[in-house]
Order: C-alpha cells, then structure tokens, then sequence
C-alpha cells in the first residue's frame, strides 16, 4: 500500500533533524581515519608499501564486502537504523584496541576491521535517505550533512595534526575520540524511522550484478565511474605519502599535512556542497559529473607537480570542491537510474565494484610511484579521467528520459496520496 505523503514528510522530518545531529561525529570518524592511519603507519611504526596499500585500500575492501553483507543483514529483519547501531558500536571497539595496540600488525589489523565496519553503512543509509525524502530533496538534504560532516572532522584533524607534532605518541586519545564518535552515532539512529529491506532483492549475494548487465545505462555508468574511481583512488593516499616522506623532499610536518589533506577540502566542501547539492536535485547529473572530474583532474596534475606549500594548499582546496559534489553524486547517483524499490540492489553493485577499484587502486599508485616519479604518474591518472569523462558524455540522453519516467511515476504517486 502505497505511503501517505503526511507520513513521508513526518519520517523526513525526523530522519533529517538526527542526520544533522549525526554528521559531526560521522566526520571526525571518516576524516580522521583517513589521515591518521597512514600518518601513524608511517611515522610510528615505519610501515611498508605493502601496509601502507592495505590501509588505503581498507574502504574498498568494505565496499567489495557490501553485497554480502547485505545479503545476511536483509535475513535479519532488522531495520537499516538497527543495523547502524551494530555497526558504528563495532566500529567504536575497533578504534579502542588499535589505539592501544603497540604492534604494527594487530594496528593495521584494527584500523582496517574498523574502516571495514564503517564502508558498511553507506547502503543502509541510502536505504533510510530512499525511503524517507522524495527524490527532489535528497541531494540538498544530504549536502548540509555533508557540510557539517567536513567541519567538523577538518577542525578535528587540524588538532588532531598539532598534538601529533608536539608527540606522536599522543595518537592513543585520538583513536579514543574516534571511538567515542562513533557511539553516539550509533545512539542517534535509534529514533530514525526505517524500513527493513526486502530480503527477495537479495536472494543471493551476487544475483544484483545482473542489473550491470540487463540495465544497459547502469553498466555503462558504473564503466564509466571505473575509470574516474581508478584514477581518483588510487592517488588520495599517495598525497600523504608525497608530503611525508622524505623520499620527495617535502617532508611536511603532520600539521601541514593534516592543512592540506583534510582542513582545506573540508573548508571547500562547507562552501560548495550545498550548491552541488541542489544542482544534483535540479540538473542533468552527468553535466555536474564532468564538472566535478575537470576539477580532480586539475587538483591531481598540480598536487603532484609542484612542492611549494601554496600551490599544495591551493590543489587541497580544489580537491575539497570536487569532492563536495562527488559525495553527494557517490551516495545518490544510483536513485538516478535504479527504479525505487530496487535502490538498494543497485547501490550493492555499485558499492561492490568501487571496492574492486578501490582495492586495485593504492597498490597501483603505490607501485607507481615506487617506480616513476610523482609527476609522472599524475599523467596516468590525468589520462584515465580523460577516458572517464568521454564515456560519460555518451549516455546523457538515455539518462535524461529516464529522468522523465521517474518523474512522473513521482508525480502520478502523489497524486493518487491526495
């Protein structure tokens, strides 16, 4: 039986006031992870190439795990807001024993299990975002979070940053903050409102890819995101390698670091998000897909072409604009293209096959960059996102009618609600 709309507009209510109160915790989590993991890896406990890879690759993997994971979660009969609980307070026991573990291994272990646990939420989200906005307010709604989110873990890694200055050692209490963070995440989803998915659409772990080939619009883009991922992915962790070691000669201290990979794109993502956000709602995706890859493409070739400060902070910035749109087409791209009760299936594949890039991406650019120098393999990436956004070019108009039936299938459901 079909939603009344006085219901949708109460769940989403409800569902968008304890998102904003979400999103700050959420953002010390995944910014601080990002880069305190390497920094600790390599200025703590001298790790290889090889370790370095496999914590940059620890998101991936949890997106590669995706359909599996929903594939036990739908047998559960748990909502999508029960099964955040489980997860951020699984998340939180990770972060307390790699802080207090004082071996590389089990540090790497803890670190990647809970990075693991924290890729894992992103489809249960969707699932509450899909069933609890209609589709001309997601992408601003989330924008805000996204904001909030980027505040607040830049400001936490700018200190974070100078207390590992002043001792490295001191990287215990920021795990345990982190940990902290992600326990109250998890007691802000009790009174989120959500529905449980419908285990049928997930009758088999790997039945969803079949959507990448019956759905030829959707392969096409999830080709097309490959090549743009790839590219992408595989040199985020190099821009902390390039700063901090001093192979390359900056040697940039974990403040300046923390500046440029952290403080600086999230300043640019509170300033542009909310602008993605309603372009998202409003435009073709694919003319703000293109936008969004220029601007990587540009941040890239100069990162890894220069070694002034400036010009680094300036790429940081450019990086932090990308990803403001990025976040929220990454989240939300697949309501685009996946009929509404299918959303969660679609998002699996998509989630799955960034985990297959993901994964592949940091022992590539860590192999590349052992073997050519930075700028050089800034060309390669810059090559692949070229690739990239010619495939995207090429469905814009299978895109747009399918905007259209969506649309009015919306229209003709509101309707009858009335």
């Amino acid at each position: 039986m079909a939603q009344s709309l006085s219901s949708l507009e109460a769940r989403s209510r409800v569902t968008y006031k304890y998102e904003l109160w979400r999103s700050p915790f959420t953002g010390i989590i995944t910014e601080g992870w990002q880069t305190f993991a390497l920094l600790v890896a390599i200025r703590v406990f001298g790790a290889s190439e090889t370790v370095k890879a496999v914590i940059a690759s620890a998101n991936a993997i949890g997106n590669l795990l995706t359909p599996l994971i929903l594939f036990f979660a739908a047998r559960t009969a748990r909502t999508p807001s029960q099964l955040l609980i489980i997860l951020w307070l699984s998340t939180a026991v990770t972060f307390v024993l790699a802080a207090f573990w004082p071996e590389l291994w089990g540090f790497t272990f803890w670190i990647v299990l809970g990075q693991l646990l924290a890729a894992q939420t992103a489809p249960f989200v969707l699932l509450i975002y899909s069933g609890n906005f209609k589709t001309s307010e997601r992408g601003t709604k989330l924008a805000l979070a996204f904001m909030i989110s980027s505040l607040a873990g830049g400001l936490f890694c700018l200190v974070g940053g100078r207390v590992l200055d002043n001792n490295i050692g001191l990287y215990t209490p920021l795990y345990l903050v982190m940990a902290g963070a992600a326990i109250t995440a998890a007691a802000l989803y009790r009174k989120v409102p959500s529905k449980s998915p419908d285990p049928q659409e997930f009758k088999h772990p790997l039945r969803n890819f079949k959507y990448a080939v019956t759905d030829k619009l959707f392969g096409r883009l999830l080709i097309s995101w490959k090549f743009m991922g790839l590219a992408n992915l595989m040199m985020l962790p190099l821009r902390v390698e390039y700063m901090a070691n001093p192979a390359y000669g900056l040697n940039l201290s974990n403040e300046k670091v923390a500046i440029v990979t952290v403080m600086l794109p999230a300043i640019a993502r509170i300033l542009t998000t909310q602008f993605f956000g309603r372009l998202f709602d409003r435009v073709n995706f694919l003319t703000l897909r293109l936008i969004v890859n220029a601007i990587f493409l540009v941040s890239i070739a100069l990162f890894f072409n220069t070694t002034s400060f400036f010009w680094l902070c300036v790429s940081g910035f450019l990086i932090g604009i990308a990803f403001g749109g990025g976040g929220v087409m990454w989240t939300l791209w697949v309501t685009k293209v996946a009929p509404p009760d299918k959303v969660p299936a679609y998002m699996s594949v998509h989630m799955s096959l960034t985990g297959v890039r993901g994964v592949i991406a940091p022992f590539l650019g860590f192999y590349l960059i052992a073997h050519f120098t930075p700028p050089q393999v800034s060309y390669v990436s810059v090559a692949l996102i070229l690739l990239s956004m010619w495939m995207f070019k090429g469905v814009r108009q299978e895109l747009d009618r399918r905007a259209a039936l969506f649309k009015q299938a919306e229209e003709n459901e509101k309707n009858l609600n009335t």
